[in-house]
């Protein structure tokens, strides 16, 4: 139990990373968005060739145009799933639950076990056939009511549900 002059860590040395299989599931759900940037390429490309060159011109070049598209969304596809994937840790330890998060932005979000009112395991198909799930931890008292954390191995995530809500069991 936490007394009235614990002061949370400000760093830890604890911080776990996600499991590999995780690195699957950051690369599909990034794909979407990753996909737009080629399509806003492409159609950057067609304006600016309909304006200021002729059609047989816009016809020769884009080969090439889709070549170095292809490239460029393989290139940022696999780089920011892998940066996403490194950057995304996880501590849990006998006074605080903390995620951090972000590739630009760093999130640091840390929540004492006190907080928490309970927790919520998520499985998608994708995360059953990969092993993994979503775990939302809900808390009370603050800004952010829940934290999520995504990419967890399925034994991970019970282990941690179970810890935080074995105060109440005591």
């Amino acid at each position: 139990m936490l007394t009235a002059g614990y002061r949370m860590p400000t760093h830890s040395l604890d911080f776990q990373a996600l499991p590999k299989a995780a690195l699957m599931q950051i690369r599909i759900a990034l794909l979407p968005v990753v996909l737009l940037v080629p399509v806003l390429l492409t159609a950057l490309y067609w304006l600016i060739a309909l304006i200021f060159y002729h059609l047989p011109d816009l016809l020769r070049n884009t080969l090439l145009v889709a070549l170095t598209q292809l490239v460029i969304f393989v290139a940022l596809w696999i780089g920011l799933s892998k940066l996403r994937y490194r950057y995304t840790t996880y501590e849990l330890n006998a006074h605080v639950f903390a995620v951090r998060t972000g590739i630009f932005w760093r999130n640091d979000t840390r929540v004492t076990r006190a907080r928490v009112q309970y927790v919520d395991i998520q499985r998608s198909p994708l995360a059953r056939r990969l092993g993994l799930a979503t775990l939302t931890v809900f808390t009370s008292g603050s800004a952010l009511p829940a934290i999520k954390l995504a990419g967890l191995s399925l034994e991970s995530a019970e282990e941690i549900r179970y810890t935080l809500i074995e105060r109440d069991r005591a």
